[in-house]
């Protein structure tokens, strides 16, 4: 899972695709007003990323507030990853260059880790990448987290360099890797 800071913006589309692999069956649509109590409830259940990306906004008014704000912007796209009409993770990006695509956010809930649903929502993105000529996707993923880093790695992408975010907390300087996947 990747999560980024929350002063990021976003552009909802008007998109609500079903994906199915095996029995599972994963939907995705856009971003809604009252999805900020399961973005409260996503964050509170990953404390550690919390922590380091999150200074504030562990309420749900608090969060109320943040999802009017990523309604009313024009940068990054946000959607919730359903499953039998249940939110169970959020996958969210912005276009870096007129080629280029970078992955901010793919979390999904604890209890459904390791059910695919990453791994169709990080599918449906790519898709929906090359269908919109994109010739990567980038992303940044956590130096420690090697779960996800292995995740990545399995669907392609590459370490293409490293950063280190010093304003992420006070008490954390984040070091992260940047992977590209080519799409082309």
């Amino acid at each position: 899972e990747l999560l980024r800071p929350v002063n990021v913006y976003c552009i909802i589309s008007s998109i609500n695709l079903n994906l199915t692999k095996g029995c599972q069956t994963v939907d995705i649509r856009s971003l809604r007003q009252d999805d900020a109590s399961f973005l409260c409830s996503i964050f509170k259940d990953n404390a550690e990323y919390y922590e380091i990306f999150f200074d504030s906004g562990n309420t749900l008014s608090e969060w109320d507030n943040r999802v009017k704000c990523f309604l009313n912007q024009n940068v990054v796209n946000h959607f919730i990853i359903e499953t039998n009409s249940k939110a169970v993770g959020w996958i969210s990006f912005a276009d870096a260059e007129p080629t280029e695509r970078e992955l901010c956010i793919l979390v999904i809930s604890k209890e459904y880790l390791r059910c695919g649903y990453g791994t169709q929502s990080l599918s449906w993105l790519i898709d929906k990448s090359k269908a919109d000529n994109m010739q990567s996707l980038l992303l940044k993923v956590n130096q420690n987290n090697n779960r996800a880093i292995q995740f990545y790695q399995h669907l392609g992408f590459e370490i293409v360099g490293e950063e280190i975010i010093p304003e992420c907390n006070e008490a954390v300087n984040l070091a992260q890797y940047k992977m590209r996947l080519p799409l082309v």
